[in-house]
């Protein structure tokens, strides 16, 4: 199985999804109390959250390692 999005009523990585130019990406524990979902769920490597949900200025574009600052 692959990972589903975990923002309620948002269908990416579901059957039958174009996922054409959607990204998944892994869920971090800190962003669960900003996803409005009632009860008790749990995270699981197989839920993450769409690019669907993010603005551009959320996504690092550049390696900020030392080995690409040539340190």
């Amino acid at each position: 199985m692959g990972k589903t999005c975990v923002v309620p009523e948002c269908r990416s990585g579901y059957k039958n999804v174009d996922m054409t130019g959607i990204t998944l990406h892994s869920f971090r524990e800190e962003w669960k109390g900003k996803i409005p979902r009632g009860g008790n769920w749990k995270i699981t490597n197989n839920v993450g959250i769409c690019s669907k949900h993010f603005v551009q200025d959320d996504f690092v574009t550049e390696c900020m390692s030392s080995y690409a600052r040539g340190k």
